[in-house]
């Protein structure tokens, strides 16, 4: 996830692809997520379609929702997004993956909407924030800043195996002036994870 963050899709592919051994349908799916960040919509949406197949679920109706925007069909891909909202049984697509189907689109506001609820729930995901590729086209939002505000004072709390329990992630900011693409992304992730495993 690093990788893709820090826009070094390479490399991103390479370790991804080596998880399609252990856990095809994670592979596949962050597969698709930096075959559309590239702009490669033949790979993204073979690699969605997998994961849809597999495992018919909201989460895969997000990822065929990326596709369809890549391709630009746009009408199908909030079909999807439409879907993805839809809980089925347990399984469901988080509102921070239909936050980013909804700007990926250029649905502002129903991105805005997405994250307020990604926000609300306390999802970790929402520390992407500040990397993930697919929010450039609304990061310029004085509303994605409000909710990025917002969820940096709520703070996420990750729950991590190991003998130190838990720990919380307060970040100072998730809106950097420029998107870095000097290993902060990276750096930050991997600290995390070797103190809090």
């Amino acid at each position: 996830m690093a990788f893709y963050l820090e826009r070094r899709y390479a490399e991103a592919k390479r370790i991804l692809g080596d998880m399609l051994n252990s856990s095809a349908l994670d592979g596949h799916i962050l597969l698709g997520v930096v075959a559309v960040a590239e702009h490669d919509c033949d790979q993204a949406r073979a690699h969605f379609e997998w994961a849809a197949r597999t495992f018919p679920a909201p989460v895969t109706k997000f990822g065929l929702a990326l596709a369809a925007a890549c391709s630009g069909e746009r009408d199908r891909a909030r079909q999807y997004l439409a879907q993805a909202s839809e809980p089925s049984g347990t399984a469901f697509a988080s509102p921070y993956q239909l936050a980013l189907g909804y700007a990926y689109l250029g649905d502002k506001d129903s991105a805005i909407a997405f994250l307020e609820k990604s926000a609300e729930a306390k999802e970790g995901q929402i520390l992407y924030l500040r990397y993930d590729p697919l929010f450039d086209g609304i990061r310029s939002r004085p509303a994605l800043h409000r909710v990025g505000e917002e969820g940096r004072a709520k703070s996420v709390t990750v729950h991590a195996s190991g003998a130190r329990g838990q720990g919380t992630i307060a970040p100072t900011s998730l809106f950097p002036k420029a998107i870095p693409r000097d290993g902060h992304a990276l750096g930050a992730i991997l600290s995390f994870e070797a103190t809090h495993t």
